[in-house]
Formats: C-alpha cells, structure tokens, sequence
C-alpha cells in the first residue's frame, strides 16, 4: 500500500533537485567571471567554406565554367567575399574570435590592407586587446610581410586558431605566408599549390554532402505525405507495421520517472568527468566519457523505470514490456530504415529552420560532434562512433519513446505526445540553439515509432542518423 504523504515527498524531492540542477546549469551557461568564451566551430567553418569555394571557384577549366552555365559570368574577388562574410558576423556570437578567423582569412589571401584595418579596429578596444594581443601582433607581422614571433601559438596544432576550430587549409594559407617571410619561397609556393588541391576537394565533398541532404530531405517529405495517404495501411497488410500498444507503464509516475533519470544522468556525467579528468586521457578520454556515460544512463533509465514506473500486475521483463522483444523486428528494420532516416531528415531540416527564424542564428555544435571534427584522431572518432551509434540510440529511444511517448500518448493523446516528447528530448541535451532542431529529431522518431509499432524501428533510425553526422564531420569538415 502505498503512503500518499511519502509518494508527494519523493515528487517534492525530485522536482526541486530537477530545478537546483537545472538553475546551476543556467549560470554555468551564462559563463561565470573569468570563464573563456567557446567559439562554435560550425561558425569558423562557414567562414572558411567562403574561401574555399572561392579557390575552388577560381581554379576552374574554362571548359568547366561554360558547361556549368558561368562562361563569360565575372569571377567574384577575395576582398568581395572577405567583405559579404565581414558583414554577416555582426549577428554571431562570439564575433570578436570570429573576427580574428576572418582576419586570419584576409592574411592567407594577401588582403593586408583589410586585414590591418580590422587588426587595427580590434586592438582599439583595450578588453579585446588584452586579451588578443599576441594573436593579433603575429597577424599583423604577417600582414606586413614579416614572420610571426610566435606562429605556433598562433597557426601550430595546438594555437588559438586551432582551438578555435580552423581547418588544415587556413593555417596552412597562413604558414605560406610565414615561409615567404622567412625566406623559404619554394616551400611557401608547393604548400600554396597543395592548398588549392585541398579547396577543390574540399567543395566536391561539400557539393555531394549537400545534393545526399536535399535527397533525403526531398525524399522525407515525400514518405510523409504517403505514409499518411497510402503507404502505412498497405505495410500493415503486410505485416511490415502495426498499431502501436498502449503503454504499459504507470501513467501517474512519468514525471518522478524522468526527473529521476534527469538528476542522476546530471550526477553520473560529473563523476565520470572527474575520474576521467584524474586518468589524465585528454580527447580520448572525452571521448571515452560519451560511451560510458550512455552505458550508465542505460542503466539508470532501466533502474527507475523497474523502480517506479511499472505496474505491479506486470511481471514481464523491462526489455519486454519497452518493446525489444518479439518477432519481425529485423524484417521492419530493413524495410523502414531508408525513409525512416529521410524522414528524420525532412523534419529537423523543418525544425532548424524555424530554429533560424526564432533565434536568428544556426544551432550550435553537438560537443561529441565538435570534438570528433576539432581533435578527433582515428580512436577519438571510433570511441564517439560506439557511443553515438551502438550506446545511445538505443538508451534515448527506450527511456524517450518506449515509456515517455507511450505514458504520453495514452496521457494526452498522440500528436501533442509526440510534441511534448521531441521537446523534453530536445531539452535534456542542454544546449538551447539545438533545442528545436533535436526536438524535432524526437518528433520525428515518434512518428516512426508511432507508424511502425516497433521501437527496433526509431532505435535503428536513430542510429542511422547519428552515424550519417559522424560521415558527414569526416567528409565535410575534416579539411
């Protein structure tokens, strides 16, 4: 028999536990004094992008140019494009180490007038100059043709614009310039042509990134339409889907559920921060966290949901009553995974538009994605890619679709279930610009698993998803 005083408690104690962690996260956010501000490496590589299309742009065959319809059309100039990008970073965050990117940029092209005009308006903020002095001393010596004192701090490895997010190919537009300034022409005009190869390739990997995303895009719209037309009730025929069951769980429990995995996920990541952070593993061990926190969290959603969410009448296994048992799941698996993946495709392209339109900016790098596309060695990307893909796909979507979409849905109803589900998952990441675009994800495998009846289906197309972005860093960004 339960004590409705001790059953109010425990609500009472989770929820102000939520509310403590989530006002330590905000201030957190909100870069407590003396923290360093975190430069979005997607904001760098946009700039880059301009460049390297630009290059690429310029090294085209005139037989090229008149097939693609651009014969006779004016080539733009490198000081046009420093000019259109200059003018797009007033409204990024963290403008002003964008801005020293975007000087970097104008050194690399020889544009040293620019480059010292901007040098020159950074450095008359003394906060901006205090805190870049070196930075922008080096760029400047570069702008007129003399080495940088100290280039490695400044284009090395391990340099601001490295930490930053610069690719290979504006560091190395930069060591051309301090090569030629330090006498090595030769060196300097091999690495300038190596360069050029590195823009070429760089744009075709981009130009086919783009016309897979349009396809899929294009491709989701249409899944959406004939799924709620014709194609379901014909794949029901087939055994290929089935109505989904109501939820098994506890309805009047859903909240203590997630809170409790909200708090100890929260608490399990910074454990396992400060251990790995005493192992002294670096990016591996970073990397390292992704997968054994997923492995906890899995566990945890697992040990609250045993714990507080099932029906004592119910004495079928977890994994049975979340759905990963029965038969037919690989014959779905394989027939859904296609439009599946295009239909996540299709909604989150949706959701970051709308997320473009309300914040006025394009959401920010996932941290795992960053530090695959920053620092990611061949081990970091494998550690990644078995959190990303094997580990959490499946925690989310039995902890976000197996019991919450389902207590939901037999709460309020699908469409508003599948709604509040995508956003409460969009939430948890912690990162408000990717609150929209991950919320639609979370949509999205509602649908799926709303459509199918099978959570094998929004664990596989979550999956699915996540290795695409892991291709996508390493075909698009690792430059």
């Amino acid at each position: 028999m339960e004590d409705p005083r001790l059953e109010r408690q425990i609500d009472l104690l989770l929820a102000g536990g939520a509310a403590v962690i989530g006002l330590l996260m905000v201030a957190y956010a909100w870069q407590v004094p003396g923290a360093a501000p975190k430069v979005d490496p997607a904001d760098v590589r946009a700039i880059e992008l301009r460049g390297l299309v630009q290059e690429a742009s310029e090294a085209l065959p005139a037989d090229t140019r008149s097939a693609i319809g651009l014969e006779g059309q004016p080539l733009a100039t490198r000081k046009g494009v420093l000019d259109d990008v200059k003018g797009q970073l007033a409204a990024a965050p963290w403008v002003t180490e964008l801005r020293i990117v975007w000087t970097a940029m104008a050194v690399g092209w020889r544009e040293d007038a620019a480059a010292r005009s901007e040098i020159a308006e950074l450095a008359s903020d003394p906060k901006r100059l205090e805190a870049h002095r070196a930075v922008l001393d080096d760029l400047l010596r570069l702008s007129n043709g003399e080495p940088a004192k100290d280039y490695a701090g400044l284009a090395g490895p391990g340099g601001v614009l490295a930490k930053f997010g610069a690719s290979r190919w504006l560091l190395g537009r930069l060591e051309v310039r301090q090569l030629e300034a330090s006498g090595e022409g030769a060196r300097a005009a091999q690495l300038a042509a190596d360069l050029n190869e590195v823009a070429e390739s760089a744009v075709a990997r981009k130009m086919w990134a783009f016309g897979l995303e349009l396809g899929l895009v294009s491709l989701g719209l249409l899944v959406l339409i004939a799924m709620s037309w014709f194609l379901r009730p014909w794949l029901v025929r087939r055994t290929l889907a089935n109505d989904l069951a109501g939820s098994p769980f506890r309805l009047d429990r859903t909240r203590r559920v997630l809170l409790a995995w909200f708090i100890g996920a929260q608490v399990i990541g910074f454990a396992v921060g400060i251990v790995l952070s005493s192992l002294g593993l670096g990016v591996v061990g970073a990397a390292l966290s992704v997968g054994i926190q997923g492995l906890a969290h899995g566990a945890l959603a697992i040990a609250v949901i045993q714990l507080w969410g099932r029906e004592e009448r119910d004495a079928r296994s977890p994994w049975t009553a979340l759905g990963l048992t029965g038969p037919g799941h690989a014959k779905k698996v394989l027939v859904w995974i296609v439009p599946a993946l295009a239909l996540c495709a299709f909604i989150v392209q949706v959701a970051s538009y709308l997320n473009l339109l309300i914040l006025r900016r394009a959401p920010d790098t996932q941290s795992a994605v960053e530090l695959v596309a920053n620092q990611g060695g061949l081990a970091v990307t494998l550690l990644i890619g078995a959190g990303a893909v094997l580990v959490a796909p499946v925690v989310e979507e039995l902890l976000f679709r197996g019991f919450l979409f389902r207590n939901l849905r037999d709460s309020i109803g699908r469409g508003p279930a599948m709604f509040l589900s995508g956003a409460i998952f969009g939430a948890v990441h912690l990162q408000p610009t990717l609150i929209l675009p991950l919320g639609g994800l979370g949509v999205a495998l509602a649908l799926l698993y709303e459509w199918s009846g099978s959570i094998w289906v929004p664990i596989a197309a979550h999956a699915a998803w996540n290795a695409l972005m892991l291709v996508q860093i390493e075909a698009v960004w690792r430059i």
